[in-house]
């Protein structure tokens, strides 16, 4: 059982603002530290992200959530910023950008990173107020990290088809605009087809809300979806519909039970850890 005293101190948690998305101070890093050596090579400049929920997070029982789980994400040149590794495309590195007094910093955090520690360090500690995490990268973390145990998978037969079209696909994908892109989705069955029949796919594409608003950036982003639609269509034994570039507002819970969410892992770098 927790005894009073300590439901006292783990209030503190709550008290002191703690939440997901929340990342740990300079002086939280240093305590850390002290505890763990898996912490060591983390510097000031990098930030661990609490991914714990919030409930969990502040619960008053250390044992039944004795832990909290912390994701590092280490800061990145800016020559090694890659646009396919943004809003979670990838299933094992995932880069976003902050910025602080004016500056803008990439930051890149791998699935691998994650960390749990004693909940109760963060007793009368505070998180970082110098960095905040925006709610929509927030979202695409957490989003990142549970697609990595339900994403979707597509028949082999259907991915070597699509090996024709991996460059253009590649160069599409990495454009001006990649950032504006928050998920692609495709229709396709799960089955291997033999060589003779072939895969009758949808392709759909969405976009933040306000960045679709946006015009001009929507037709950017529509010819990269078409260019995309085009290369697929283009290889044999795969017959594409017409394409579909949409908002996120205007995907239904009964859409998704549809659309298959594609990672297109297959086409990252062959090396996506540099």
């Amino acid at each position: 059982m927790t005894d009073s005293s300590e439901i006292s101190n783990l209030e503190s948690i709550r008290q002191n603002h703690w939440r997901q998305g929340s990342i740990a101070s300079v002086e939280v890093q240093a305590r850390l530290k002290s505890y763990y050596k898996h912490f060591d090579e983390v510097t000031e400049v990098d930030l661990l992200i609490v991914l714990t929920q919030d409930c969990d997070l502040v619960h008053a029982d250390l044992t039944s959530e004795p832990y909290a789980e912390l994701l590092i994400a280490r800061v990145t040149k800016p020559e090694d910023r890659k646009e396919f590794l943004f809003w979670g495309r990838n299933p094992r590195l995932i880069q976003f950008e902050l910025e602080s007094n004016g500056r803008t910093t990439c930051y890149q955090a791998s699935i691998h990173d994650r960390r749990l520690v004693d909940r109760s360090l963060l007793v009368g500690q505070v998180p970082s107020k110098e960095i905040q995490l925006p709610s929509k990268i927030l979202r695409s973390i957490r989003e990142w990290i549970t697609r990595r145990y339900h994403r979707q998978g597509f028949p082999d037969e259907f991915n070597l088809r699509l090996e024709k079209a991996k460059e253009k696909i590649q160069k599409a994908l990495r454009g001006e605009c990649a950032d504006s892109i928050t998920g692609v989705y495709l229709t396709v069955i799960d089955d291997e087809l033999p060589k003779d029949e072939s895969y009758k796919i949808d392709i759909t594409m969405t976009m933040d809300q306000d960045e679709y608003a946006n015009g001009k950036l929507r037709a950017k982003v529509q010819l990269v979806l078409d260019r995309i639609s085009a290369a697929m269509g283009a290889c044999l034994g795969i017959d594409v519909g017409e394409p579909a570039l949409l908002s996120e507002a205007n995907v239904s819970i009964a859409d998704l039970r549809i659309l298959k969410r594609w990672d297109y892992d297959w086409i990252s770098v062959k090396n996506d850890s540099k």
